[in-house]
């Protein structure tokens, strides 16, 4: 079919021209010599069951198009951002188990229009089959699980990528979908455990960390504001009766302090800016840090602990760290840590002195710069470094842990585990079993956080 107004060659049995989106009429006269011209440029598409051949053996035959080139395990959830057979870009992880991942995904060949929904090759500007403008697409839902071994069923638009199985679902049209609002107050959902670990456990050691969480939530006239959750994870210094009894000291400090400074006044309905806040909890830290320094020289021993704190109000997060224990944001399928540590082998990577993957071995990489205990004049961290608060957005998460994990599950490998597993609590026994697998050598703690609407 020739466009009479543009001389676009498009596919037969197209009601309207994907070049300039006019209706395409059957015509017994003969284009003129530009129209010539152009089809010469452009050859005529392939007959439309030509084309869905084409598109069958194209889903058939296409791999996985993902962000990072590399294999991807068989029960490892794809990225936010893949790309499945040049066609299917994951947007969201809506379920995962042992059985089955189930996504949300952009289907970027489809039509949006809710009553066409044809199909349309990678790159036209106007549906060939409605003349619809195909500037947005529709979502879809895509269940992935192993694939079965009799391949003789599967059928389009289902198909088979090295041993897994991906079946389509089409969803309502995203325009036809309510975006849910954003509450001026998030829901918090929350996990923390701790364990002694299997080398400290083996030799009768105790578990010198201490872990505090807890979330508290409103709601007013329908919006749940105001909500904060508390959480951080200390881990002790100082060996036996005095590790365990610092990090339990600035448990019981700290969060007294920030409850009456803090959260009791916000609930009361007192507004407090970033600049507020983050001085309210410097000042705690520093009372907690004088507190165990007199515990220390009553009990005439080194005591001390590190700290890292997150402080959630509705949408923002202040995260405060002393030490090397750290907290991390997990956010579109990364993780990254938010802390920085104040540790030798920090220190040496930042000066180039090492490389970043030794700081696991290095012979002196328990050594930290500061510590809740150590002295009187104390830094603390407070992040974002530049002032203000962090923005936490649906499906972000924190993760806040000692060094008995991270030394032990390495970042990427952390990651990892957060793709796999959606369930806070299960997640926390996850990392647990997988840090005292891969040699247990301190006490293991966490806290992880999700942030949900």
């Amino acid at each position: 079919m020739i466009c009479a107004n543009c001389g676009a060659a498009n596919r037969d049995g197209a009601k309207f021209c994907s070049r300039c989106a006019l209706p395409l009429e059957a015509t017994a006269s003969p284009p003129d010599a530009d129209q010539v011209a152009i089809k010469e440029v452009l050859p005529p598409l392939a007959p439309s069951d030509a084309v869905s051949t084409a598109i069958e053996q194209r889903v058939q035959n296409a791999t996985p198009v993902e962000p990072v080139n590399e294999p991807r395990a068989a029960t490892l959830p794809l990225a936010i951002g893949a790309k499945l057979q040049d066609r299917y870009a994951v947007l969201e992880i809506l379920s995962s188990d042992a059985d089955k991942t189930v996504y949300r995904a952009r289907d970027e060949w489809r039509c949006p229009d809710p009553t066409c929904g044809a199909e349309n090759p990678t790159g036209e500007t106007f549906c060939q089959n409605c003349g619809r403008e195909l500037n947005e697409h529709p979502t879809c839902l895509i269940e992935e699980r192993a694939a079965p071994t009799d391949r003789t069923t599967i059928t389009p638009p289902s198909f088979v990528s090295g041993n897994r199985l991906y079946t389509i679902q089409v969803e309502a049209p995203a325009e036809t979908v309510a975006p849910k609002p954003f509450p001026s107050g998030v829901r918090l959902s929350y996990a923390l455990k701790s364990d002694v670990g299997l080398v400290r456990g083996s030799g009768g050691g105790v578990d010198e960390d201490s872990v505090f969480a807890f979330a508290l939530s409103a709601i007013y006239e329908s919006i749940a504001t105001p909500t904060i959750g508390l959480f951080f994870v200390a881990d002790g210094i100082g060996g036996s009766d005095a590790g365990e009894v610092a990090s339990k000291l600035c448990a019981q400090t700290i969060a007294p302090e920030l409850l009456a400074q803090i959260i009791a006044p916000i609930f009361s309905g007192k507004e407090m800016d970033a600049m507020m806040v983050r001085g309210l909890l410097e000042e705690a830290i520093l009372k907690t840090n004088h507190v165990i320094l007199q515990a220390a020289a009553e009990k005439a021993n080194d005591m001390g602990t590190t700290l890292t704190l997150a402080l959630v109000i509705n949408t923002q997060a202040y995260i405060a760290s002393i030490g090397d224990s750290r907290t991390y944001l997990f956010a579109d399928g990364k993780l990254k840590p938010i802390t920085r540590d104040h540790s030798l082998v920090a220190k040496l990577v930042e000066e180039q002195m090492i490389q970043p993957q030794d700081v696991y071995t290095h012979p002196n990489r328990n050594v930290i710069f500061r510590s809740l205990g150590a002295k009187a004049d104390l830094d603390v961290d407070i992040f974002p470094a530049d002032g203000g608060a962090l923005e936490l957005k649906p499906g972000m998460r924190l993760l806040l842990c000692c060094d008995g994990l991270w030394e032990m599950v390495h970042d990427d490998e952390l990651e990892e585990e957060m793709l796999r597993e959606l369930d806070a609590q299960k997640l926390c026994d996850r990392l647990i079993a997988r840090a005292n697998q891969a040699g247990g050598e301190d006490n293991i703690s966490l806290v992880v956080v999700n942030i949900e609407q």
